[in-house]
């Protein structure tokens, strides 16, 4: 059974909790790697909130901050690049 979070964001410790149970139950997990400074990461979050709500439990929906969990962001090779000025 999952951890429910009463949002979608996990630190490290819950992500690598939330893979193994993923894995275990097959379960399909969509990872939002986002910073918040980055604004299209800002436009994308309410649709993946709408996501979590309209699968629940069928689907795992989290988010983890690139800027707080640097060493997650970087085994996963995600990057978030500010606009081109």
């Amino acid at each position: 059974m999952f951890r429910r979070h009463t949002n979608l964001q996990v630190n490290t410790e819950e992500f690598e909790e939330e893979i193994q149970a993923c894995f275990y139950s097959a379960t399909p997990l969509l990872l939002d790697v986002y910073a918040e400074w980055c604004g299209p990461c800002k436009l994308l979050a309410p649709q993946l909130e709408q996501v979590a709500e309209k699968y629940g439990e069928r689907v795992r929906v989290l988010k983890i901050d690139a800027d707080e969990e640097p060493v997650v962001a970087s085994t996963l090779q995600a990057r978030v690049h500010s606009p081109a000025r």
